[in-house]
């Protein structure tokens, strides 16, 4: 068990080199429009990856979702939105009748 972790974290680590070597390679000015809507959001996803580099792997991938969750919360409600009416998943289909509750709630 603890072998099979420690190679998914190992890949983990060659995901973030091949992730920014692919940046650095392409459209820099469009990553830096994407990546840094706000500092802390950022500093903290950075700050993760850095520390998985580093070998800190747990502390980092926690640091790291952290960060991940605070650049792209403005995203979420609209990915949920769109796959409860694209798939028919039980857990979104109720998310999505539950927002729509909560939408007619506040409206009325």
């Amino acid at each position: 068990y603890f072998v099979l972790f420690e190679i998914l974290l190992y890949f983990c680590v060659y995901a973030y080199i091949m992730y920014f070597s692919n940046i650095f390679s392409s459209a820099i000015r469009f990553c830096f429009c994407l990546v840094w809507p706000s500092d802390r959001s950022s500093a903290f996803f950075l700050g993760g990856v850095a520390l998985v580099l580093l070998r800190w792997l747990l502390i980092g991938m926690l640091v790291e979702t952290y960060g991940f969750v605070l650049l792209f919360k403005s995203f979420f409600p609209m990915a949920f939105g769109f796959l409860a009416t694209a798939l028919n998943i039980p857990f979104l289909t109720f998310y999505n009748a539950w927002n729509k509750t909560f939408i007619n709630l506040t409206t009325n």
